[in-house]
């Protein structure tokens, strides 16, 4: 019968070369569906082989995850077979993640790292190790689990300088580095990340060098020639940065952010729109087009609909900033609904732009001098509220306008009080908005409650790591001063 599966495999390979995909897994399933059983190992292979065809040419998460387990049942009873065991993991947690099931995912990385751990030193242990660590990093970070991630980013390093493979070794620097720019906690461990990259850095070989700015040139080039995601590497790390389509918007972006300072705001414009009709194309393509919500997605694009939505409502974010500083008020105002409306309609997902949004209307408030509600939106962007966790996962209504919401594992929901921003710089910019509002009221009520506000904030001003956070509070508790006559002190 082993003839036979050689058979059927060689069938499905030639299938496959002339893009004829749904024909090959047929003739892999054909192995998996008869009668007369085969050897445990050759239908692991063939399991795992059809998970890869549906996974990367349809999306088809629940077959391809059926598959994978019923492939982790088999490998169960061989002593044996590393590279496979490792496979079927990796497989299966990409599989996981797409559904959003990050507990299963952390448990089945685990066992990935157990089995690395447990295996003789080499090369390949070592590339499989660094591939579940990657992986274990990224659900930790979607939990928020910021000094795990770093741990398991760290680990991934190590093994990588074992390898002497610097390339790996600058992949788990520069991901340590987002991860302390996302927490910033201690400015010193930023710049130690940061210094950790320019010593990776500088080790690559020149030519090396070389060869991957021609590379990335070449991919800018020939966009079409290249598959949706840009491997990091080959097999076993396997891994994926952004899709292609998010790193061309990521540029947008990025030339926004450092436009903006310079007042380009014409460039700025033409990059956010240029950015907004590619975000919007790319989501059209996961099927959010007007009146889909967040119970209407598939859990398979929840997660990469999620990457799109923070780019659009980063972009829109600018765009407000910008229209207010042009004194475009009626530009600004369509831009914020925009904001408020994706934020309706996908809770979950953009929970994090809440604050963001809740800020901006207190900009837009004060632009237009409303300052008592600047001062509520600043106050609201700051306080407490119960949060829905990240991990909770998303059920298509049982009735009309319902939204039923329960953990991943079916146990209830854990409404805990948290921040609206849990950012601590975010949080004392909006106070510091919002005493400015106060101030500009003008009443002495309005002077107290800005006290109020900015008082506790000058106490510990030396807590900030940041530059900004301490200038405004300067800045407010001066004006405070020379609201109150208090000129010497104000200067």
């Amino acid at each position: 019968m082993e003839v036979v599966a050689e058979g059927l495999w060689r069938l499905a390979d030639y299938h496959e070369k002339r893009g004829e995909v749904g024909k090959a897994v047929k003739c892999l399933e054909a192995i998996c569906q008869s009668q007369v059983s085969f050897f445990p190992i050759v239908e692991v292979k063939t399991r795992l082989r059809i998970a890869s065809l549906l996974l990367n040419h349809f999306h088809n998460v629940n077959h391809a995850k059926s598959h994978l387990e019923r492939s982790q049942l088999l490998l169960k009873s061989i002593p044996s077979c590393f590279e496979l065991k490792c496979r079927a993991f990796s497989l299966l947690s990409q599989c996981y993640h797409l559904v959003g099931a990050i507990p299963p995912q952390k448990q089945i990385l685990n066992k990935g790292l157990e089995l690395t751990a447990s295996s003789a030193d080499g090369f390949s242990v070592k590339l499989w190790s660094c591939n579940f660590n990657s992986q274990l990093a990224n659900a930790l970070i979607i939990e928020g689990d910021y000094q795990n991630s770093i741990y398991a980013l760290e680990h991934g390093y190590i093994c990588a300088a074992e390898m002497c493979y610097p390339e790996l070794q600058m992949f788990f620097a520069t991901s340590i580095l987002h991860v302390h720019l996302m927490q910033w906690e201690d400015v010193n461990l930023v710049e130690k990340a940061l210094s950790k990259c320019d010593e990776v850095w500088d080790s690559i070989e020149p030519h090396k060098v070389s060869n991957e700015l021609k590379e990335t040139v070449s991919v800018g080039i020939d966009r079409q020639a290249w598959r949706d995601k840009l491997d990091l590497a080959p097999p076993p790390i396997d891994g994926e940065w952004l899709p292609r389509a998010a790193v061309y918007v990521l540029v947008d972006l990025m030339v926004v952010i450092f436009g903006r300072p310079k007042g380009l705001f014409k460039e700025c414009g033409k990059r956010i729109q240029s950015g907004l009709q590619s975000v919007q194309e790319e989501l059209l393509k996961l099927g959010i087009s007007d009146g889909v919500r967040e119970v209407d997605l598939q859990h398979s694009a929840i997660w990469m609909a999620g990457v799109y939505l923070m780019l659009l409502m980063q972009f829109l974010e600018n765009k407000v900033a910008v229209e207010l500083t042009r004194s475009e008020f009626v530009e600004a105002q369509e831009a914020l609904v925009q904001m408020r409306n994706w934020f309706v309609r996908f809770p979950t997902i953009l929970q994090a732009c809440e604050s963001v949004i809740e800020m901006l209307r207190g900009q837009y408030a004060h632009s237009v001098g409303c300052f008592s509600e600047a001062a509520f939106h600043f106050i609201e962007a700051a306080k407490d509220k119960p949060r829905i966790p990240l991990e909770c996962k998303l059920v298509k209504p049982l009735r009309s306008h319902e939204l039923l919401l329960t953990w991943k594992n079916s146990a209830p929901i854990d409404w805990v009080a948290k921040p609206l921003t849990e950012s601590k710089s975010m949080e004392a910019m909006c106070k510091v908005y919002a005493a400015v509002s106060y101030i500009c009221i003008g009443d002495a009520e309005s002077s107290s409650q800005a006290l109020e506000i900015i008082g506790p904030l000058y106490r510990v001003m030396d807590s900030y790591v940041g530059v900004r956070e301490k200038t405004s509070v300067l800045f407010a508790y001066g004006l405070l001063l020379m609201k109150q006559h208090n000129l010497q002190e104000a200067r």
